[in-house]
């Protein structure tokens, strides 16, 4: 049985609920002024700067989830048309495409050390360190002053990162996912993964949780953290309408199939799902594609996904492909699946399910973490989250009796309108204006 229709649900952020029982008949823009947001209205009554702290980007960034919730952000503001008013601090090497990607935005590039570029490139251990901590620690500061910038925003919580004192600081927290997945990051990124975490609970002006999942988990880990002081703004994300979507499918892999992506990380959980697509593999005509990859904390679960495919006869099957498809490609990919599964066990958001359910595929995920607040309990899910068998079934049942296209319009239309870019910036605007309204 499908999920509700978005016609008899709420969802709450920050304490004021949006019903989506409007969503299909009103704009983005006409939603924000029945929520109250007034948000033009705020843009032109903020007249001031706005920092934003990009240090963590390369063009290898963009991709991937944290890349994509910083662009659609700064699109949100450009739709708003308060781009004009932000200050984007870059490193040098991604201020090009910065300027090209963003052209209404002032640009800082802050300078990188030749030395420490040279050691990089001969990948002496340290130079990457000490190369961000000049970045953000010693350059940052003097830079954001001499902008005039009246807040700064800091749309990830990079490790490296520090609250630049003078102004309003928001730090945006993704997850705390060292403190319950440490086990898979070196000692060393894990305890300064740690420390930056204490620096922001301490000196943020606000930390911006992007579920309400991850709000709990802040006040839960940091308990001398004034509740008032962490807000719930939700990822802003766009995608192309289906129809507007080419078809993808690379010569490697084979039609029908179900789709995840996922990074190949320990707690993605991709391993239940490829036990429950052996379980299945007599029943359907499907194959199984992994869009991801795996980072240093990953190789050891890539290396027993590979293993345990290969050990299954599964290879005929199962496409592994590496991240580094376009962002049509990648789009053209989820519209060709009948089914997109994420049987994740940890997120601070949940960006996958939901733009596939914003291309109208079936989906099904797990009840874990934040996934049932991001989906807005729209999508088919399963339980208990590493048990082959119950995936397996949830699988199966789907693939049989796949909810009707008017239904899956109806959630995608829902989850455009909750999470569209220029409502999110709205947020943000809001936010800005308050915390530089506290300031003497």
């Amino acid at each position: 049985m499908y999920p509700p229709p978005p016609m008899q649900n709420q969802v709450s952020y920050n304490g004021e609920y949006f019903s989506t029982t409007s969503f299909a008949a009103v704009s983005p823009g006409e939603l924000l002024r029945a929520t109250g947001e007034r948000v033009r209205e705020v843009a032109m009554e903020m007249g001031q700067r706005i920092g934003i702290n990009l240090l963590f980007m390369t063009e290898g960034w963009l991709p991937t989830g944290i890349g994509k919730h910083t662009t659609d952000l700064l699109d949100g503001f450009e739709r708003l048309g308060v781009m004009s008013e932000c200050t984007l601090f870059v490193r040098e090497d991604f201020a090009p495409l910065a300027s090209r990607r963003f052209p209404g935005a002032e640009v800082v590039a802050l300078r990188l050390s030749p030395v420490l570029c040279a050691l990089e490139r001969r990948r002496v251990r340290g130079a990457g360190i000490l190369q961000a901590r000049s970045l953000f620690q010693r350059k940052l500061p003097p830079a954001v002053r001499e902008s005039g910038a009246a807040v700064l925003l800091h749309p990830f919580n990079d490790k490296f990162a520090r609250i630049v004192p003078g102004l309003p600081n928001i730090m945006v927290i993704h997850d705390l996912f060292y403190r319950h997945y440490g086990d898979s990051l070196p000692l060393f990124v894990r305890w300064i993964t740690g420390m930056g975490h204490e620096h922001f609970a301490a000196k943020a002006d606000r930390l911006v949780a992007l579920s309400q999942f991850v709000r709990s988990d802040i006040l839960s880990c940091f308990p001398n953290v004034l509740s008032d002081r962490v807000v719930v703004v939700p990822n802003a994300m766009a995608m192309p309408e289906r129809a507007d979507i080419r078809p993808f499918v690379p010569p490697e892999v084979r039609k029908p199939y179900i789709l995840c992506v996922n990074a190949l990380r320990r707690h993605k959980n991709t391993i239940t799902l490829l036990k429950a697509f052996r379980l299945l593999s007599d029943r359907i005509p499907h194959s199984l594609v992994l869009l991801g990859s795996a980072d240093r904390s990953g190789v050891r679960e890539e290396t027993e996904m590979q293993q345990y495919i290969a050990a299954e006869g599964m290879g005929e099957r199962v496409t592994i492909l590496e991240s580094g498809l376009s962002d049509d490609e990648r789009n053209g990919l989820f519209v060709g699946a009948d089914l997109f599964v994420s049987p994740s066990l940890f997120e601070g958001f949940g960006r996958t399910p939901v733009e596939a359910a914003m291309v109208e595929l079936p989906v099904l995920t797990t009840r874990e973490a934040s996934l049932p607040e991001a989906t807005m309990g729209f999508l088919f899910s399963y339980e208990p989250s590493r048990d082959e068998h119950a995936l397996a079934e949830a699988i199966a049942g789907i693939l049989a009796d796949p909810p009707s296209r008017e239904k899956r319009r109806q959630v995608a239309g829902a989850l455009r309108r909750q999470y569209a870019p220029e409502r999110i910036a709205g947020l943000y605007l809001k936010l800005f204006r308050e915390v530089t309204e506290e300031r003497p």
